[in-house]
């Protein structure tokens, strides 16, 4: 999303000032009860008075995890859209994660494969619940059973370089489909 609107930005000559509210090592499930932390409310009022006090006419206020910011952006003076949350009456932009999710894996059908695993993140985010639904409903569509578990949520919420956690991701899935494997017989039809 920040890369989309810098692009935008740089296109049009606008200017871009970010400010990063630094709560991305807080867990998604802690957001609610952080907009009523007063430190995260006092340090949110000085990041908006900050873009103020630089006269910008607009803020757009990206959220780590789909979910409500209006306490947070119905005290900004100037418009504001948000982008993956949102807040009654603002313009959001939000991803669909569940059509994301079923996307990706028909494509992933389409072109042949049938032994599909999923990275996620932790099982009671609302986003990546959202992805392993339409991820399980794509393999039905199409008579896919995968034997044994692949479905991998040990990345959990983190803020790190996400090579890393993609390796971290596929060797957990390996791991898991190689045990699930083992247990198979070779006469088994889904015997890999």
């Amino acid at each position: 999303i920040i890369q989309g609107v810098s692009q935008y930005c740089d296109e049009k000559s606008y200017q871009l000032q970010m400010v990063n509210m630094n709560i991305g090592n807080v867990p998604h499930e802690d957001f609610d009860a952080l907009d009523q932390d007063e430190n995260f409310q006092r340090k949110h009022a000085r990041a908006v008075q900050s873009l103020l006090k630089s006269n910008m006419r607009g803020i757009i206020y990206v959220g780590m995890h789909p979910r409500s910011v209006e306490s947070l952006v119905k005290k900004i003076k100037i418009p504001v859209v948000t982008a993956y949350s949102y807040a009654e009456n603002y313009p959001s932009v939000l991803a669909d994660d569940f059509h994301g999710g079923k996307l990706a894996t028909e494509f992933l059908i389409q072109n042949g494969h049938t032994k599909i695993g999923i990275l996620s993140g932790p099982t009671n985010s609302y986003p990546a619940h959202q992805r392993f639904l339409a991820y399980q409903e794509a393999l039905m569509e199409h008579n896919i059973f995968t034997p044994g578990n692949y479905f991998y949520n040990g990345v959990g919420h983190i803020s790190v370089d996400y090579g890393k956690v993609l390796n971290k991701g596929y060797e957990g899935i390996r791991k898991e489909a190689e045990a699930a494997l083992a247990k198979l017989a070779p006469t088994d039809g889904d015997y890999v």
